[in-house]
């Protein structure tokens, strides 16, 4: 899969919860909140919507798009967990595929030709 515009920022023993965008760093897991996915079946897109906070009065909107999706699984939250957790990244992992995990035990899973970052 295709990194087209930004880079997954690793710390050696760390887990991935930054990302790279043009130079700026966006922390995912401390100032981000997932809002929602979507996917649509004629163009094979999935795109997640976040929400990115400087602070209180500075919150910038973003997505990540795959473009020419061959496959995405969203696996369940771990019911144990408190649903406040469910829109905090716990990590990303990548290769072959890219996947979310999340604080409240929810997995999004990708494998597509390309994906990108993009402020909106």
């Amino acid at each position: 899969m295709k990194i087209e515009n930004f880079k997954l920022v690793e710390v050696e023993n760390q887990q991935i919860i930054e990302i790279d965008y043009l130079g700026e760093i966006f922390d995912l897991h401390n100032a981000a909140e997932f809002l929602k996915i979507d996917y649509v079946i004629k163009t094979s897109i999935l795109t997640l919507f976040w929400n990115y906070y400087f602070d209180e009065k500075n919150i910038i909107p973003f997505q990540i798009m795959f473009e020419g999706v061959q496959y995405f699984e969203i696996f369940p939250r771990d019911s144990e967990m408190p649903k406040v957790e469910d829109d905090c990244l716990k990590e990303i992992v990548h290769g072959e595929k890219f996947e979310f995990r999340f604080m409240g035990g929810m997995k999004i899973v990708a494998k597509a030709d390309k994906v990108s970052f993009e402020k909106t």
